[in-house]
């Protein structure tokens, strides 16, 4: 068994004896060198011993061990050290003495000796790299308070779309004399300004949102590793201007549309349409179309030939931060069927939805009458609008077209289309298809998502949009305020709360089918006091009637006028009114006796 032993500050093992001198025979430990050493200078180590040295040797070592940035090296040293390194090898090889090793080093063997105490044959010429001269690279030579001045005027004057340096440099000037600090010069503000994040430079100059979608990095996009891990939902406003239904000359306006995007498979596994405003209304009819199967919705547009086999329950739906999306019913509806809400947190988080909404602005809602594509130059003068003449039920048909041919689409970085992603990943271990999750109970899934408001009974029931709905359960009701839900994409009926359940109730009358074609109908009707043909006609004759009589009129005070004047030979002259009557009054002497009046008695 081989003895280690330490030498010099190193570590040798015993290797043998030599039998002429009885010296030991050392055999440095990293390397085959062999020395001749009198056993008296030999401390011998133990097994604790050992492992602190090799302890004290990693850590004299881990700085030189760490990589070598060869970049803050020149060239002049680099060679410089490789000569020293193949000197000082070759000395301890035994090929030279130290004394032409110096002299190969051009150095003195003081100097020789200091140099080869950092020689470390593990590092190599690394190892004799030492320190270049002149300060470090990112000394500050100023003090920190003119450090500080120099941020905060950083926060004032590094403003604007171009933010000047020079003017941060005046700003630093001029709060260092306040502070009776000696100014930096141009060069080294500059350099500060270099050296601060570009994040918090473009935060100052060009605001917060600019200096994060710039500079902030951020994490990896998350993975998804089955269908409707994740289903995104979000609204837009499609680029076409669509008509009304029953006169195509009158223009509605821009629908509309709420897609619900699987973020695995990129598949639109539901979406809704309408003129209203998103709402929570608009929130429940896309649900409700992405977790129901589509055949039914496919019959009634007349589409059966095509394939929209998208539908399931979603695991997690992720949605922005807009008050729909935030509704305690909607919140209430997912815990219920056991789905994750989740919100986004970040302006770049999510972004499924934007982008399908470009693919299906640019690729199939503005290529349609009325669509609002840019135009070249010469077009400049078009109107989409006068060019409008698809109605709300078609352009549904012509998305629902664009949709199906979306899906069979290649894209992506796999390069497969998103019904391929989908049939991969509805398959189980086997191989074998499986059928997406169901919804427990549809019914309550979509009330409890549906906009709720408060309405006192009346006697012909209770009104919504001016529609009254009727339920003979409303019978003891009346006069008393109930919870009622409704329906946009179904006006004729509505669902009130009583004793502990929602109960249906039908609409009086024939409604409008939803509450945008409502809406449409009161904007597109005449307003109350609106004439007609026949209308304009007798308000002309009426017109023309007061007219001539108000002619007549000044004709005839004009003639009664002159007749009386006629009748008057001069104006009646006028009596003079009497003078005034003067009343002189004496002063009374109350100091003289008066007489008393006649059947008085004087005493």
């Amino acid at each position: 068994m081989l003895q280690a032993c330490m030498y010099e500050k190193k570590l040798w093992i015993i290797h043998s004896v030599d039998p002429s001198s009885h010296k030991f025979v050392l055999r440095q430990f990293d390397s085959e060198k062999t020395i001749l050493v009198e056993p008296s200078l030999v401390r011998m180590v133990d097994a604790h011993v050992l492992a602190d040295t090799f302890q004290k040797q990693a850590e004299e070592h881990a700085e030189i061990l760490d990589p070598v940035d060869t970049d803050n090296v020149s060239l002049k040293r680099q060679k410089k050290a490789q000569e020293r390194y193949n000197a000082i090898s070759a000395e301890l090889a035994g090929d030279i003495s130290a004394k032409a090793a110096a002299e190969k080093c051009k150095l003195s063997l003081s100097q020789y000796y200091e140099v080869k105490r950092c020689y470390d044959p593990k590092v190599g010429v690394a190892s004799l790299f030492g320190q270049a001269r002149g300060r470090k690279a990112g000394t500050q030579m100023i003090s920190q308070k003119v450090e500080q001045i120099i941020k905060e005027q950083l926060g004032i004057w590094w403003v604007g779309e171009s933010p000047s340096k020079r003017n941060v440099w005046k700003g630093v000037q001029e709060a260092c004399r306040d502070a009776n600090e000696s100014p930096p010069a141009y060069e080294t503000v500059c350099d500060r300004i270099a050296e601060y994040p570009n994040l918090e430079l473009a935060r100052s100059s060009h605001g917060k949102d600019y200096a994060v979608d710039h500079f902030k990095l951020r994490a990896g996009t998350r993975e998804f590793f089955k269908p409707l891990e994740q289903a995104q939902m979000d609204h837009t406003l499609a680029d076409v201007f669509l008509c009304a239904q029953d006169d195509r000359s009158k223009v509605v306006g821009r629908p509309w549309f709420t897609l619900v995007v699987c973020a695995k498979t990129k598949v639109i596994v539901g979406f809704y349409v309408s003129f209203r405003y998103p709402s929570l209304g608009s929130v429940a009819c896309a649900l409700r179309h992405a977790v129901t199967s589509k055949e039914e919705f496919m019959k009634k547009l007349g589409l059966q030939d095509h394939e929209y086999p998208f539908w399931g329950v979603m695991i997690e739906l992720f949605m922005d931060n807009a008050r729909e999306f935030r509704s305690q019913n909607l919140y209430s509806a997912c815990v219920l069927q056991n789905i994750n809400v989740r919100y986004r947190r970040e302006k770049q988080e999510g972004g499924i939805c934007e982008r399908l909404f470009g693919t299906l602005n640019i690729g199939t809602i503005r290529v349609l009458p009325g669509g609002t594509a840019a135009r070249p130059r010469k077009d400049r003068d078009y109107d989409p609008a006068k060019h409008a003449l698809l109605t709300l039920g078609e352009f549904i048909r012509e998305l629902t077209l664009g949709i199906c041919e979306y899906h069979d689409t290649v894209g992506g970085e796999d390069h497969k289309t998103p019904r391929q992603r989908w049939e991969e990943g509805m398959k189980d271990k086997d191989g074998n298809p499986v059928a997406p999750k169901l919804v427990h109970n549809l019914r309550h899934f979509v009330i409890e998502i549906l906009p709720e408001v408060t309405r006192k009974v009346q006697s012909a029931g209770v009104s919504i949009h001016n529609i009254f709905y009727h339920t003979p359960l409303l019978r003891e009701m009346v006069g008393k305020k109930v919870r009622v839900k409704y329906d946009n994409a179904n006006l004729s009926r509505v669902y009130i709360f009583l004793e502990g359940e929602w109960e249906e109730a039908a609409a009086r009358g024939n409604p409008p089918e939803t509450l945008a074609e409502l809406q449409i109908n009161k904007a597109l009707r005449p307003r109350p006091g609106t004439l007609g043909t026949h209308g304009l006609a007798a308000r002309k004759a009426r017109t023309n009637s007061l007219q001539k009589y108000k002619e007549l009129a000044l004709l005839k005070s004009s003639e009664v006028i002159a007749h009386e004047l006629d009748l008057l030979e001069g104006p009646t002259p006028r009596e003079r009114p009497a003078p005034l009557r003067v009343i002189k009054a004496e002063r009374r002497d109350f100091t003289r006796i008066v007489k008393p009046y006649d059947g008085e008695e004087v005493e």
